[in-house]
């Protein structure tokens, strides 16, 4: 991540006082010194922003730039938390004390936290222009701070620990920062980031059995990632195989992002299944509304893997059927009805081009 760093460096010396300065002192410590910044939360969302915009060729605002410059000096303590903005729009994110909390400013040297320490290890966010230049243009805001849905999530957490306690582990060992939409009950939506590991953006204004469905999908997708990295060649040939309809977009996808809904989807109906089975209902929750939960999930799965088989060679179904079935305990039962239902459409293919090819010869 110190990539990030070296950019903003190599566009400082260009910007306006005090960025010069503050990249002066930064080039001035040691690597050692900087090294002890690169874990902390500040750094990290700061790069994951910085990475988004490469991504998208966009270069960093001048305020970017400062903010990170700032923000390093004062992770290390060289540079207090009251010192100017270094944005001429007011707007910079300073490291604020107690070790990781984020902070911005107003305008007016009035500073308001941005992150707070949650249950279990986890860190809060809150919304910042930072979160909005990693998530880009979303239509739906982030909820500025955790007071309304903080108590809902440790809720969604005692109840994944109970009904589902491996798949509540995966999630402590693979998410460290999450976020709120800032909309009310109901919907379901969550999104995560390739340049932020361990973030969760969700709606957890809702039930514990909602909120541990989002993050239970989300979770696998930072370990589907993670999977993915030690397996270059695997990655490759996803690649390399067409794209699909997905069930879960309802629209065509590579293989490699099919794969990836499969896999957290797989996951997410082994979390319902657990529910079910273990009939932890309640207010929130009724049986049949998760009876329905489940069979919709269930469909949806047996849906995007027969998409996915068809993209697939019958050498590299072979191949990526063993992956779910090491990835993915809810992937084996249903697997003789993903490949019965493939075959039959195979059929319904062979049979129309047959008709076809009578009407054309008559």
């Amino acid at each position: 991540m110190l990539w990030a760093l070296r950019r903003a460096l190599d566009r400082a010396d260009g910007l306006g006082d005090p960025v010069p300065a503050l990249a002066a002192a930064v080039r001035a410590s040691g690597a050692e010194e900087l090294a002890t910044v690169v874990e902390h939360p500040f750094f990290l969302l700061w790069s994951a922003a910085m990475a988004n915009l490469d991504r998208h060729e966009v270069a960093p605002p001048d305020w970017l730039v400062g903010t990170g410059l700032h923000g390093v000096l004062a992770c290390r303590g060289v540079v207090a938390l009251s010192a100017p903005s270094v944005s001429p729009e007011g707007r910079a994110y300073l490291p604020g004390p107690g070790g990781g909390v984020l902070a911005q400013t107003l305008g007016t040297n009035a500073f308001v936290p941005l992150s707070w320490s949650g249950p279990e290890g986890l860190l809060l966010l809150g919304d910042s222009e930072l979160l909005r230049v990693l998530i880009g243009d979303h239509p739906s805001p982030v909820a500025s701070g955790p007071e309304r849905w903080a108590p809902r999530l440790v809720r969604a957490l005692a109840f994944l620990r109970e009904v589902s306690p491996g798949q509540h582990e995966r999630l402590l060992a693979y998410v460290r920062f999450v976020a709120s939409f800032d909309e009310p009950p109901g919907m379901l939506q969550s999104l995560s980031a390739g340049e932020f590991p361990g973030f969760v953006l969700a709606r957890l204004d809702n039930g514990p059995a909602e909120v541990g469905d989002q993050l239970v999908h989300e979770a696998t997708h930072q370990f589907f990632d993670r999977y993915l990295a030690e397996r270059p060649e695997f990655v490759t040939a996803l690649r390399a195989a067409p794209a699909a309809y997905s069930p879960f977009f309802q629209q065509p996808r590579p293989a490699l992002k099919l794969l990836h809904g499969v896999v957290s989807y797989l996951e997410v109906l082994r979390f319902w299944q657990a529910v079910v089975e273990r009939g932890h209902f309640g207010a929130d929750l009724d049986a049949g509304s998760a009876v329905a939960r489940l069979e919709h999930i269930r469909r949806l799965c047996v849906d995007g893997c027969r998409s996915l088989r068809a993209a697939a060679s019958r050498a590299r179904w072979a191949e990526w059927s063993e992956h779910l079935v090491a990835l993915c305990p809810a992937f084996t039962p249903l697997r003789s009805e993903i490949e019965r239902r493939a075959v039959r459409v195979l059929e319904q293919l062979v049979l129309a081009r047959v008709l076809l090819t009578q009407q054309h010869g008559a």
